[in-house]
């Protein structure tokens, strides 16, 4: 399955973010804080992806990636891990999605769409601080 995975830029550190994700294969495009995430399936790849330049994927998320595009949801969604040494804060955003996904201008499909928690890791924030 091939997947196009959008960088919207929110400051961080790009370089961590784009470590995290060598190794998928996929095509990466950069967009600016200002895009609006509802147009973004308009990709050439199977599959489209959302991530910030303040986070990056764990490991484990990363190697499970393929085995999610293979089965039969829609669109799946991630924890997002925050830390800040004394306490974790998860949040369950939807950011794996087929091309056919439209997203509202908050980022999240149509009821249309079958999708579903993925608990193979996280997105983390990168200095995990709230």
């Amino acid at each position: 399955m091939s997947l196009t995975i959008y960088v919207i830029d929110r400051g961080g550190d790009k370089e961590k973010t784009f470590k995290s994700l060598e190794g998928l294969g996929a095509t990466i495009v950069e967009k600016p804080s200002t895009v609006s995430v509802s147009g973004l399936n308009n990709c050439e790849t199977d599959w489209y992806m959302i991530i910030f330049t303040d986070e990056h994927l764990q490991p484990i998320l990363v190697k499970a990636l393929p085995e999610f595009m293979d089965s039969g949801y829609d669109y799946f969604r991630f924890y997002r891990l925050m830390d800040n040494g004394e306490n974790s804060r998860y949040f369950l955003n939807p950011r794996l999605f087929r091309k056919e996904v439209i997203l509202n201008r908050h980022g999240e499909p149509s009821s249309d769409y079958i999708g579903i928690d993925i608990l193979d890791g996280y997105i983390e924030h990168h200095d995990n601080i709230y």
